[in-house]
Formats: C-alpha cells, structure tokens, sequence
C-alpha cells in the first residue's frame, strides 16, 4: 500500500499568511517534495469601524506552486460585523487574484478589537488568516474626489458627551490637488494636525452642544459637517 506522509507548515510575515503542505515521502522512498501555498492580504486600507459604518477592502490572493484550480472564498466575523465577499469562488493560476472584502458594523456595536477570519480552499489545500479590526466610538471618513476634495460621511452624527470621534482620510488627492486635508471644530478653536491618505484624528468632547466641523485647508470646497453632542 502506498503511504504518504505530510508535514504542515505556517508561515505569517507581516500580515501576511501561507499555509503550506510539504509531501516528506511518497513511500517509495524517492524523497519527492512538493509545496502548495497561496498568500493572502487584504490592502492597504486602515482596519477600523465604527457603529453603522461600511469599510471596503481589496483582498489579494497570491497562489505558489501547486496551488491551482477552483477556490472558494469565505469569512467569519464575530457578533456586529458582518463580511460580503464577492466573488465567492476564484480560479488559482500563476497570477495574484484579487476579490472585493465589504465589513459593515452593527448600531450597536461596542468599541474594542475584532477578528475577521478569511479562508480560501482550493482542490490542494486550504489557508486562512484572521485580521485585526479596530471600532471606535465614533468613525467619520474624508472623502476623495476626482478634481477636489469630499465631504465628511457620514455629514452629521449624533454623540454623547464624553465620547470620541474619529476622522479617516481615504483622500487620495489627484493631479488637481494634493489631498491633504485638516479637520476643525468651530467654537471650541481646535484644528487637527494634517491629514494625509489613511491618516486619522480623534477628539473627545467634553461640552453638550453642536459643532460645526470644517476643513481647514479646503473651506470653500469641503460643505461643514455637524455633530450634536447630548
């Protein structure tokens, strides 16, 4: 009868995970080894939501040898995220794939750190890595747009006394502008420092009112966002 024996190795680096099988011998003795692999990331956008918050990611898969055919895509989220992948199925050649990661929190959601689950089999094998999200209190993003600035989304939002608010940017800028952007709270005369692609900003307020919320370096472009904090 012909046995063979496999030595299972994982490997993370950066975020970045292979699950490989090694075939040690094929019970003939001849020493044969052969390694499948598939590496997987999830782009370089931050990891962080907050309640009522959709975030998109690009997730990247990267096939070594043998790994190759059909694979299927799934992911497991704990309680108040929940995860879309699409598409669900790939074919694993030569060449990185890629497939669209969509993360919604709940309402309800509490703050704290989360792990996400992806995992991709394919007719070889199977790999998997969790990833790390971070909620906060509180998540409004700076927009990007084609010849200027975006907005603040979500434009308005309620908030309790006490709690934080954080800004992300996901402007990238263009050739018509650089990107750079600078969050400011009227009334309280308190200005972020600079905001570039994936920089945030957080501020904990402190004082019932509403606040206007500004772009400091693009005030004529950028409409001012509202936040009411009871």
């Amino acid at each position: 009868m012909l046995s063979v024996a496999f030595t299972v190795i994982v490997v993370v680096v950066a975020g970045i995970m292979a699950l490989t099988y090694v075939r040690m011998n094929d019970g003939r003795g001849s020493g044969v080894t052969v390694t499948s692999e598939v590496l997987i990331s999830l782009g370089l956008t931050p990891r962080i939501l907050g309640p009522g918050t959709t975030m998109n990611y690009t997730l990247t898969l990267t096939p070594g040898t043998g790994a190759v055919g059909n694979a299927s895509l799934s992911a497991e989220s704990p309680q108040g995220l929940s995860v879309t992948v699409k598409p669900s199925t790939v074919v694993l050649t030569e060449s990185s794939v890629a497939a669209d990661v969509s993360i919604h929190a709940s309402d309800t959601i509490v703050p704290g750190i989360y792990g996400i689950g992806i995992t991709v089999t394919w007719p070889r094998g199977a790999s998997n890595l969790t990833f790390q999200f971070m909620v906060v209190q509180h998540l409004v993003v700076l927009l990007g747009g084609s010849t200027g600035p975006g907005g603040f989304d979500p434009q308005s939002i309620g908030v309790r006394r006490g709690e934080s608010v954080t800004w992300l940017s996901l402007d990238a800028g263009s050739d018509e502008y650089g990107g750079l952007r600078a969050v400011r709270i009227a009334g309280v005369n308190v200005t972020s420092p600079t905001l570039s692609l994936y920089s945030r900003w957080s501020y904990t307020f402190s004082a019932e009112g509403t606040y206007r919320i500004e772009d400091s370096l693009n005030p004529v472009l950028v409409s001012p966002g509202i936040i009411v904090v009871t």
